[in-house]
């Protein structure tokens, strides 16, 4: 079961991509809420796909977190979105899983278009086709750890602060 939680559709897209690679599920964290689901046991597969907000998880994501139960799944991990940084998306995560004694086996980023239109301009058509190459690139190698069930925290910190170049 892939989980995510989308405004701008980047979310739903990796998350969609994972899940048909993997032969998983996907579905919205919204969904979850509105369904009083909480609780995944069982799964072989169990993931969060979110952006990453002003470099913090979302309050719907981080509430949702903390009433997470993850029991007898076979591999977990945790993906941040970002346009520019996850900031500390991954350790608050992390963080409100580690206070109800539970943890994610890998922690994962891909770069997506900055949609905070007030900061960026999306209106380069090179620098945009750049971005989702790069996302896209991303996205294959995160799937093939996702696939082999690597664990580790692989958030490339190297690319931070990077945006594409022209």
């Amino acid at each position: 079961m892939i989980l995510y939680f989308s405004a701008t559709g980047n979310g739903k897209y990796i998350a969609e991509q994972i899940a048909e690679k993997t032969d998983e599920k996907c579905m919205s964290i919204v969904d979850c809420i509105c369904e009083d689901k909480y609780c995944f046991s069982n799964e072989k597969i169990f993931g969060m796909v979110v952006p990453t907000y002003f470099w913090r998880l979302p309050r719907i994501v981080a509430e949702y977190l903390g009433k997470l139960r993850i029991e007898n799944c076979g591999y977990t991990f945790f993906l941040a979105s970002y346009g520019t940084t996850t900031g500390e998306a991954g350790s608050m995560a992390k963080k409100i899983m580690a206070h109800n004694g539970q943890n994610f086996d890998a922690y994962y980023s891909v770069i997506m278009l900055d949609t905070w239109t007030p900061v960026f301009d999306l209106t380069n058509k090179n620098r945009v086709d750049k971005w989702l190459s790069d996302g896209k690139k991303q996205l294959k190698l995160v799937i093939g750890n996702i696939m082999s069930k690597r664990k580790g925290n692989f958030v490339d910190r190297k690319l931070y602060s990077r945006k594409p170049e022209l």
